[in-house]
């Protein structure tokens, strides 16, 4: 952001680069309404106090040190929100991996049972067929 812009221009720049709405700047700006945000970025109010600005600032995880041109613009909002995504993500494979052990156990479960019942079958068949006064199979 060139400090050479005016503070709405820089404002509205640092709210598109956080890819955040007016509703998510509000929120995170403790109690600054929607519309003095709007009035403050569409060039409306001329000189909105510092505090105000502060909080937009912060809000939208900027440096007021860039907004006066002390510093340049960092990196800082979009490294947050990847790594929060990357932080999402592997919460996801996490859950992903442990719901994949849970179904294996079960379906060891679930063909150790069905082996079981084949030999059992496979045993009474075999005591139905030796002995041939009772059972299917009949001498």
């Amino acid at each position: 952001m060139d400090s050479k812009q005016p503070l709405h221009e820089q404002l509205k720049a640092m709210k598109v680069a956080a890819h955040m709405t007016l509703h998510q700047v509000s929120e995170g700006s403790d109690g600054v309404p929607e519309s003095t945000i709007s009035r403050i970025l569409s060039g409306e109010t001329d000189r909105p106090s510092f505090d105000v600005v502060a909080r937009i600032v912060k809000a939208m995880h900027g440096s007021l040190d860039v907004i006066a041109g002390i510093e340049k613009p960092s990196h800082a909002a979009e490294d947050a929100k990847l790594r929060e995504r990357l932080e999402h993500a592997e919460k996801v494979a996490a859950l992903a991996q442990e719901r994949a052990q849970y179904m294996k156990k079960w379906l060891v479960a679930l063909f150790s049972a069905f082996c079981v019942l084949v030999v059992v079958i496979v045993v009474v068949l075999i005591l139905d067929k030796l002995n041939g006064d009772w059972g299917y199979f009949r001498h």
